[in-house]
């Protein structure tokens, strides 16, 4: 449709504007079309550093429980929902941080010791974008030096997404 062409079209300007962008991320992750929150979730990657710390916006709080719902989503396909992850961890906060933790690491019950899930779509993405944007992270370290040791599987290596993200691994 023309409405939907449009909407898929202001987007990613919407989002680049400074003044525009958290309104844009909002819009766009809870539009009701598939192509638009593709489209949105591109942008935000898309803008790489500009994004960091707009996830700490409480403006933003629904949108960013709407990424991580679409994230977890088994109704969507893998590439869109590592596209979340990865569009997620560029807003940055605390809140997303922590949420790609708990996809990529778990305590043991007996020893209470850190492991890494299994690696499905969640766990990957979330290993990949902890390594772009929270390498720094002192709360990051121990999961990511967990995962250099033990991730072995070849499937750890491969992330499919809708837009090659601009890793800075």
């Amino acid at each position: 449709s023309p409405e939907l062409a449009l909407r898929s079209a202001v987007v990613p300007l919407l989002v680049a504007l400074d003044a525009t962008r958290a309104e844009a991320v909002r819009r766009g992750v809870t539009d009701p079309e598939l192509p638009v929150v593709r489209i949105t979730l591109g942008a935000i990657m898309d803008q790489g550093d500009r994004m960091r710390g707009i996830g700490a916006d409480p403006a933003l709080r629904d949108a960013i429980t709407t990424m991580m719902r679409l994230a977890e989503s088994t109704s969507v396909d893998d590439r869109l929902r590592a596209t979340a992850v990865l569009a997620l961890s560029a807003l940055g906060g605390d809140v997303v941080r922590d949420w790609l933790l708990s996809h990529l690491v778990r305590r043991t019950r007996v020893l209470n010791r850190l492991a890494l899930h299994e690696p499905g779509t969640l766990a990957v993405a979330s290993l990949h974008a902890l390594r772009r944007d929270w390498r720094g992270d002192a709360v990051v370290r121990p999961a990511l030096e967990l995962a250099q040791r033990e991730a072995r599987d070849a499937r750890w290596l491969t992330l499919a997404v809708d837009r090659a993200p601009d890793d800075r691994a």
